[in-house]
C-alpha cells in the first residue's frame, strides 16, 4: 500500500509540474518598449522566465541587467535602428551575472559607447548573444571574465558584428568557455583568451583582429586577415588550429611559445609579413599536416617568392604544400552592391578558392584545405576590387589584404573618420599588394595608418586628421616589412606630420604635395631605411621641418622642392654619421631657420632658389617656364621625366608623375565610326586649377606625308584656322569638317565629337594641351580603318610606378575604356 501511495504521489507531482509549466508557458507574454514600459530595464524587471521584451526603434541610454532570467530581449527592426548607448559614461551596457542560461537571449541591438564594456558575462552565466552590432566601446566589446571565484561564463556569441572597440573585441578569462561563431569582427584588438579559459572559435571573419590565446582553445574555419599576428599562442594548454584561412597579416600567421601541445591541420597560411608558422616550444607535442604555407616573410633564395614559412620547432608536415592558393577574384561597387565601404571590404575577404587552386582536394580528409572544405564550384582567380561612387562615407575602415580600393576621384569621394579617435583607414596587410586611390581621407586620428603593408596610396587628398596624415610602421621588432608607395597625393593640414615613417618602415614617397601640416612634412623615425626614398615632392609651409630624420633613419632625399617651412628644410637629429640621410639635387629655399639643421649638411648638387611656381597661391605648384628647378634634378636617366628629358625637381617631374587620364566611352573597338558621336572624358587634376586646356585632334599621317610640301610640320592641324598653308592641303588628305574640334575645356569634363568627324581611314592623335602652360601636352593614338571601324593602337606609358608597359584599348565588359597618357613637356 505504501508503495502504491508513493507511486500515486509521484504521479500527482509530475502531473502538477506538467500542468504548472505548461500553464506558465501558455501565459508567457510580450512586453513592449517603449509603448508599455519606458525603458528596457523596467520591462526586464517585470518579465518572468519565457517572456519576451520587444523593443521598438530608438536610442536607449541605459544599462540593462538580465537578473538571471530566461527571457528574450529583442528589437522590432534590427540593430541599425535600435541602439543601447552608453554616451561614454555608463560602465557596462548589458550584464549577465546571475547564472543565466542559453535561454537568456539578447538579439538585434547596437550596443555602443560604454565607458568600459559593451556586454559583460560573469558568474556562471551562459546567455545567447546574437545578431547585434557591438561597437565603439572604450575597452572590450564583450568581456567574459570575473573576479576571484567568479567567472566560468560560457555564452554563445553568434552572428554579431563586433567592430571598432578600443581594446579587445572579446576577452575570455577566469575559466570562461564561450562559443564564438559566425561573427564578423574588425577594427578592434584581438580575441583574447587567458585565465584557464577554453573558447571554441569557429566560422568567424576577422579583419584587422587576431586571436591571442594564453589558454586552451579550438580555432576552426575562420578567416583571419589584416591583423598584426593572426594567432598568437603562449603559455597555453592544448591548441587546435584547423581549416582556417590565415592570409595577409602583418607579422606571423601562427606564433606559438611555451605550449605543450599544438595541432595545425588543413589551414591556408599565406602572404603574412613575417613567418607563416613559428613555434618556440622545444618540448611541445607538435602536429603539422596538410597546410598550404606559402609566400610568408622574406625571400631567402632570390626567386621573388617569400619563403619564411616555418621557423623554430615548426617544420613542414605530412601533406603540407607551398603554392599560391589562388583565391577567387571579387569586384564590388559601393553603394550599388553594399551601402558601406566596410561591407565591400568584408565581401572581398571571403577568400574562396578559384579554379585550379592547389588546395582543392588536398586536405587530410580528401576535401579542400582551408575554410571551404566542401566547396564544389570555383570562380576565376583575380584581384579584389572595390569601386566607390562619389559621396561622403562616414566610416573607420579596417582594410583587408589584397584589396584595391578605388574612389571616383578625390574631389568627390570622401572617407570621413568622424573625429572619433580611430584612423579613417587602418591597414595591416602583410605581403599583400593593395591600392587606395582617388579619395579625400579626413577627420581620422591618422588619415591612413599602415602596419607592415605593401600598399600603394596614390591620387588622394589626405587632410585634417588629428595626428599624422599617413603613418607607416613596421613595429618595434624591426621586421622591415612596411613598403608603402605613397605617390601623387595632396597631404595637408594634419595635426602632426604629413607622413611619418616609423620603426624600420621603408616607404617610397614620390610626387606628392605636402603642405601646411602642424609638424613636419615628412618625419622619418627609428631605422627608416635606405629604401625610404623621398623623391620629386613639393614640401612647403609645414609647421616645423620639411623633412626630419630621427635615430638611425637614413632616407634618400632627391629631386624635391622644400620651401617655406617654419624651421628647417631638412633636419637630422642623429649625431651618428653612419646613418646620415642622402640629400642630393633638391631645391631647398626660404625655410625660416635655414635649409639644413641639426646634423644635416648641405646636399650634393642642391640649389637654393625661388622655384617660381605657376601660381602657388591658387595651389598650382607646377613650374613656370623660367623656373630654376626645370631640368635641375639628378641627370641619371633613371630619373628622367615622362618625355625623356632630365628630371624637373618637384611634384610634376620624374618618371612617376601623374599623367592626364582620358576615357573613351564610345566607340568601342570595331564599331563603325561615321554614325557615332565619340565622347571623350578626361581628368587633368595633375595639371593645376588654371591650366586652361584645349582639346584638339591632329593627324600624324598628314604630318609625316606632307610636311615638306606644305611646310606645316609640328602644327596642330585639327584646330581650324591654325594651318600654316591653305586649308586645301588638309582637305586633300582629311576631307572632314573640323571646325568644332578647337574647344577650351575645364580640368575635368567631357566633350562629344560631332558625328562623322572621324570617319576617314587615318590614324589620329587626341591631345589635351595647356594654353597657360604650353609645356603640358598629353596624347593618345587611335586609327579609323578604311571600313570606318575604330581600332585602338598599342602605345607605351611610363606613368605607372611599377614598370614600363605596352597596353592597348580593348572592348571591355564595362562601358568605359581608360587610357593613361604620357605627359609631354616642350
Amino acid at each position: 500500500m505504501r508503495m502504491r501511495n508513493v507511486g500515486l504521489l509521484a504521479i500527482c507531482a509530475l502531473t502538477f509540474a506538467f500542468l504548472f509549466f505548461n500553464f506558465s508557458d501558455a501565459y508567457a507574454i510580450t512586453l513592449h518598449v517603449p509603448e508599455e514600459y519606458a525603458t528596457i530595464q523596467s520591462a526586464i524587471n517585470a518579465a518572468v522566465n519565457g517572456d519576451e521584451v520587444l523593443v521598438n526603434d530608438g536610442t536607449y541610454q541605459e544599462a540593462i541587467n538580465f537578473l538571471g532570467k530566461a527571457i528574450t530581449v529583442t528589437s522590432v527592426n534590427g540593430p541599425q535602428v535600435t541602439i543601447i548607448d552608453g554616451n561614454g559614461t555608463i560602465p557596462v551596457l548589458v550584464t549577465f551575472e546571475l547564472d543565466e542560461t542559453q535561454n537568456a537571449i539578447l538579439d538585434g541591438f547596437t550596443v555602443q559607447k560604454a565607458y568600459y564594456f559593451g556586454i559583460k558575462c560573469d558568474n556562471f552565466s551562459a546567455p545567447t548573444i546574437r545578431n547585434n552590432i557591438i561597437t565603439w566601446n572604450r575597452y572590450n566589446g564583450l568581456d567574459c571574465a570575473g573576479v576571484g571565484s567568479y567567472g566560468h561564463s560560457s555564452p554563445t556569441i553568434t552572428h554579431n558584428i563586433i567592430a571598432n572597440n578600443y581594446t579587445a573585441s572579446i576577452l575570455c578569462e577566469q575559466n570562461s568557455s564561450p562559443l564564438i561563431t559566425n561573427n564578423t569582427i574588425f577594427g578592434n584588438g584581438s580575441i583574447v583568451c587567458e585565465g584557464a579559459s577554453n573558447p571554441a572559435i569557429s566560422d568567424n571573419t576577422l579583419i584587422g583582429n587576431g586571436i591571442s590565446c594564453h589558454s586552451s582553445a579550438t580555432i576552426t574555419n575562420n578567416i583571419i586577415t589584416g591583423s598584426d599576428t593572426a594567432i598568437n599562442v603562449g603559455d597555453a594548454s592544448d591548441i587546435t588550429i584547423i581549416r582556417n584561412i590565415i592570409t595577409g597579416n602583418g607579422n606571423y600567421g601562427i606564433y606559438c611559445y611555451n605550449t605543450p601541445s599544438i595541432t595545425i591541420t588543413d589551414n591556408i597560411i599565406t602572404s603574412n609579413g613575417y613567418y607563416g608558422i613559428w613555434i618556440s616550444s622545444p618540448s611541445a607535442v607538435i602536429s603539422i599536416s596538410h597546410n598550404d604555407v606559402w609566400n610568408n616573410g622574406g625571400d631567402t633564395n632570390g626567386d621573388g617568392i617569400a619563403e619564411w614559412n616555418y621557423h623554430g620547432n615548426a617544420q613542414p608536415g605530412t601533406g603540407d604544400i607551398s603554392q599560391n592558393p589562388l583565391f577567387e577574384g571579387v569586384a564590388v561597387s559601393i553603394p550599388q552592391d553594399y551601402p558601406t565601404i566596410q561591407e565591400g571590404i568584408i565581401a572581398c575577404s571571403a577568400f574562396r578558392l578559384a579554379t585550379g587552386s592547389p588546395c582543392i582536394g588536398a586536405a587530410s580528409d580528401g576535401n579542400n584545405i582551408g575554410r571551404y572544405s566542401q566547396q564544389t564550384e570555383y570562380g576565376t582567380a583575380g584581384d579584389f576590387i572595390i569601386n566607390v561612387s562619389p559621396g561622403t562615407y562616414v566610416e573607420n575602415l579596417s582594410l583587408s589584404a589584397f584589396v584595391k580600393l578605388i574612389g571616383a576621384g578625390a574631389s568627390s569621394t570622401i572617407i570621413d573618420g568622424n573625429n572619433n579617435g580611430k584612423s579613417a583607414v587602418k591597414i595591416i596587410v602583410g605581403r599583400a599588394e593593395g591600392v587606395i586611390r582617388g579619395f579625400t581621407i579626413r577627420n581620422g586620428n591618422y588619415g591612413i595608418s599602415s602596419f607592415s603593408s605593401f600598399f600603394r596610396i596614390a591620387d588622394n587628398i589626405i587632410t585634417q586628421n588629428t595626428d599624422n596624415g599617413i603613418k607607416a610602421d613596421s613595429g618595434a621588432g624591426s621586421h622591415d616589412t612596411c613598403y608603402l608607395t605613397i605617390a601623387n597625393n595632396s597631404i595637408s593640414a594634419n595635426g602632426m606630420s604629413g607622413i611619418q615613417c616609423f620603426w624600420a618602415s621603408s616607404a617610397r614617397i614620390f610626387n606628392n604635395i605636402i603642405f601646411g601640416n602642424s609638424l613636419d612634412g615628412i618625419d622619418c623615425h627609428n631605422w627608416s631605411r635606405p629604401a625610404n626614398k623621398i623623391m620629386n615632392n613639393v614640401i612647403l609651409g609645414n609647421g616645423r621641418h620639411g623633412v626630419s630624420c630621427y635615430y638611425r633613419s637614413e632616407p634618400t632625399v632627391i629631386n624635391n622642392i622644400i620651401t617655406g617651412n617654419s624651421e628647417y628644410g631638412v633636419y637630422d637629429y642623429d649625431s651618428d654619421s653612419t646613418y646620415d640621410p642622402e640629400i642630393t639635387y633638391n631645391d631647398i629655399w626660404n625655410n625660416a631657420e635655414g635649409s639644413y639643421g641639426g646634423y644635416a649638411g648641405p646636399g650634393n648638387n642642391d640649389i637654393s632658389l625661388d622655384p617660381l611656381f605657376v601660381n602657388a597661391g591658387a595651389g598650382n605648384y607646377r613650374l613656370s617656364q623660367n623656373s630654376p628647378a626645370i631640368n635641375a634634378g639628378d641627370p641619371d636617366p633613371i630619373y628622367n621625366d615622362l618625355d625623356g628629358s632630365r628630371n624637373d625637381m618637384g611634384a610634376y617631374g620624374g618618371p612617376y608623375a601623374t599623367p592626364v587620364s582620358i576615357n573613351i566611352t564610345s566607340p568601342q573597338e570595331g564599331e563603325i565610326m561615321p554614325t557615332l558621336t565619340p565622347t571623350i572624358i578626361w581628368n587633368t587634376s595633375g595639371i593645376g586649377a588654371n591650366a586652361n586646356l584645349r582639346l584638339v585632334i591632329r593627324h600624324p599621317n598628314l604630318l609625316r606625308n606632307y610636311s615638306k610640301r606644305s611646310g606645316i610640320k609640328n602644327t596642330l592641324l585639327a584646330i581650324a584656322g591654325l594651318f600654316d598653308t591653305e586649308p586645301a592641303y588638309a582637305q586633300e588628305v582629311m576631307p572632314l569638317s573640323i571646325t568644332d574640334l578647337d574647344v577650351i575645356i575645364p580640368n575635368t569634363g567631357t566633350y562629344t565629337i560631332p558625328a562623322g568627324i572621324l570617319s576617314s581611314s587615318f590614324r589620329y592623335t587626341l591631345e589635351l594641351a595647356s594654353q597657360e602652360e604650353p609645356g603640358v601636352k598629353d596624347i593618345v593614338h587611335f586609327r579609323v580603318s578604311a571600313s570606318g571601324r575604330f581600332n585602338p593602337l598599342d602605345y607605351k606609358t611610363i606613368s605607372d610606378v611599377n614598370s614600363v608597359a605596352t597596353k592597348s584599348v580593348s572592348n571591355k565588359a564595362v562601358d568605359t575604356t581608360e587610357i593613361k597618357l604620357d605627359t609631354k613637356k616642350k
